[in-house]
């Protein structure tokens, strides 16, 4: 049953320091009827630390009413004691996933999670119930020499805003401990389907913890099914005071001229990511000084949720 698995959703529910809940989601097709599925959780593993590991079952649930279990094939697992995802401790675990009828395992995978514990209240973006305020630059920003080197990202600190990442970039960020503001760009990602499969692409990656999408294209609640563990940003036109869909987390806007972007930002109850590009590509630490100095700019018209040059 070759490709089965494709949409397999893996992603976590509530989680705390005490548990967390990890589901793998299947649609229900003619080709998975009577089957079921299971496995395990183990981990977790990180890059830059000893750990100890433990499994921990996914078992089969039924569908509930949420419509994101609805007409799906569910299972469930719950991790206790998880150790969360950061910058300073990537910690991963492993969600190996089976289909089986019957008995009989009938097709597998495996997949990484990680819990990053990042949401939003009121104005301002949380990690691991602190304040978070996100400050970094778009890899084009940034001189060739570093602009690959993960370490160096990850050392600065600085978030790493970047235009359809690769999975091979998602998944060394998430390896390395770089948070990634992945950037959905271009007309192809920006209508229907053809988004949702993006957004459930890079929600698979740990490290993507914000997806940004094209201009004027406004959040959906089927692109809350398919990323339900990413933060969805807006970038609205700016034209005046800007209003948010009801399903955005937050707003990316253009801090370039001042003025328009307190203009803009006058009504809106969400998190702002102020953005304003550089006009040559420099180093790591000048960019970081760029994103600070950006804040200090803005300073005057408020505290922002996050800081991008």
């Amino acid at each position: 049953m070759s490709g089965v698995l494709d949409d397999l959703q893996v992603f976590h529910g509530a989680a705390s320091t005490t548990l967390a809940c990890v589901y793998a989601r299947l649609p229900a097709r003619e080709a998975t009827a009577g089957c079921e599925l299971v496995g395990r959780v183990v981990g977790p593993r990180c890059r830059w630390s000893q750990t100890l590991t433990a499994a921990n079952r996914l078992v089969g649930r039924a569908a509930s009413g949420n419509a994101l279990f609805a007409e799906a094939l569910l299972a469930e697992a719950v991790v206790p004691d998880p150790c969360f995802w950061s910058d300073a401790l990537p910690m991963l675990y492993s969600v190996e996933v089976q289909l089986r009828r019957g008995g009989e395992t009938i097709a597998a995978t495996e997949r990484p999670i990680g819990f990053r514990g990042v949401g939003r209240r009121g104005r301002s973006l949380f990690q691991e119930g602190r304040r978070w305020v996100p400050r970094g630059m778009h890899a084009a920003s940034v001189v060739s020499e570093e602009r690959d080197d993960l370490t160096a990202w990850r050392s600065a600190p600085a978030v790493m805003a970047v235009v359809r990442p690769t999975d091979a970039v998602c998944a060394s960020a998430s390896e390395v401990g770089v948070w990634l503001m992945a950037d959905v760009g271009g007309e192809h990602h920006g209508r229907g389907n053809a988004l949702d499969s993006e957004l459930s692409r890079l929600a698979r990656h740990t490290a993507v913890f914000v997806a940004v999408l094209p201009i004027g294209t406004p959040a959906t609640r089927s692109m809350r099914m398919a990323a339900p563990n990413l933060l969805l940003a807006e970038r609205p036109v700016m034209a005046g005071a800007v209003e948010a869909s009801p399903y955005a987390d937050c707003l990316v806007l253009d801090a370039t001229d001042a003025e328009a972007f307190a203009v803009a930002v006058r009504e809106t109850t969400l998190p702002i990511i102020a953005q304003r590009a550089l006009k040559a590509a420099v180093t790591l630490v000048d960019a970081r000084r760029a994103s600070d100095g950006l804040q200090r700019d803005l300073a005057q018209f408020g505290d922002f949720g996050g800081y991008i040059v």
